[in-house]
């Protein structure tokens, strides 16, 4: 790293990375090389641009607790560029792009905005939106005594086409010296479309057989009970498995108010209040605005909380 400011930047840092790990029986679960590099401009600008290439391994916890599963190689990019943080309003922006060998990949963007009106009052707020395609996401597991290669259980997995949007926010202002107001809120919506349900094929890979498609299976979808039915071999002597539809989209409203009073020197009190609202569909079509007004007509749960913090002595 160089400290010292020169023609383009106030300072300068390079990084090269190399990791793995072992879980406690040995198994070699990740590795991973990375090369990055980021600095701060003349203008106090931020910058960060990096990427890392894994080169795979084995979980043991893909399977939630069944056998070891190919963890696969991926490659990753991210960057991140802000303004001057010491104006009275700032910007950051960052993104990130993941994708694997079997074509699963991971996007995201989003901001980093504060806003510092007077030295007593800051606002910041984080809006991103992420988007991701996994090739083999974990649904449920099914005990089986003629699921011999998989040690008598099935391992259902699935395609899983993943969207979500959040809005971070946050606003302190101290009245006072001893007086202090916090209020945080994250409005959310996920959405979440599974399809090609399939199950492991063989532990330690990532070799899957497809419902419907392999070993004279069938698959079918019960519109009334939203559910599936599967027989994992046809003619075979394994029993139908059934399991829920899992695809959903989803909203919710955390936030918190927290007003913080130093009665005392050393003692203080608190006064909270938690919120919570949220909805649930097993429609998975993505509708952020649809969604964000329907979250007002959710059920809410508020909690209040005193909290009384008294200094004895030294």
């Amino acid at each position: 790293r160089w400290l010292d400011p020169g023609k383009l930047f106030r300072d300068f840092r390079v990084n090269a990375t190399f990791a793995q790990m072992w879980n406690f029986g040995g198994t070699a679960q990740w590795r991973e090389a990375y090369f990055g590099f980021g600095g701060t401009t003349l203008s106090y600008w931020h910058f960060n641009l990096g990427g890392s290439y894994g080169l795979g391994g084995q979980s043991d916890k893909a399977t939630r607790g069944g056998p070891l599963m190919e963890n696969p190689s991926n490659w990753n990019m991210h960057g991140f560029l802000g303004s001057d943080f010491r104006k009275p309003i700032s910007v950051g922006t960052f993104g990130n792009y993941m994708r694997n060998e079997y074509d699963g990949w991971n996007g995201s963007i989003g901001a980093n905005i504060n806003i510092r009106p007077t030295a007593a009052v800051t606002v910041n707020m984080g809006p991103s939106f992420n988007k991701s395609r996994s090739a083999a996401f974990y649904v449920t597991t099914r005990e089986d005594p003629t699921a011999l290669p998989t040690f008598g259980s099935r391992y259902l997995f699935s395609g899983l086409e993943q969207n979500s949007v959040n809005a971070r926010i946050r606003v302190n202002v101290a009245l006072t010296p001893d007086l202090s107001i916090q209020l945080y809120a994250q409005p959310l919506i996920a959405s979440g479309d599974y399809d090609g349900f399939k199950e492991l094929a063989t532990p330690g890979s990532y070799d899957f057989l497809t419902y419907g498609v392999d070993n004279g299976s069938s698959i079918s979808y019960n519109d009334a009970d939203n559910e599936y039915a599967v027989d994992p071999d046809g003619a075979g002597p394994a029993e139908e498995l059934v399991f829920g539809n899992p695809d959903f989209r989803f909203r919710s409203l955390r936030s918190n108010l927290v007003v913080r009073w130093e009665y005392l020197p050393g003692s203080t009190l608190f006064l909270v209040w938690n919120h919570g609202q949220s909805g649930y569909a097993s429609d998975p079509t993505f509708r952020v605005w649809d969604e964000f007004s329907n979250l007002l007509q959710d059920d809410q749960q508020n909690s209040f909380l005193v909290k009384v913090n008294y200094w004895l002595s030294r």
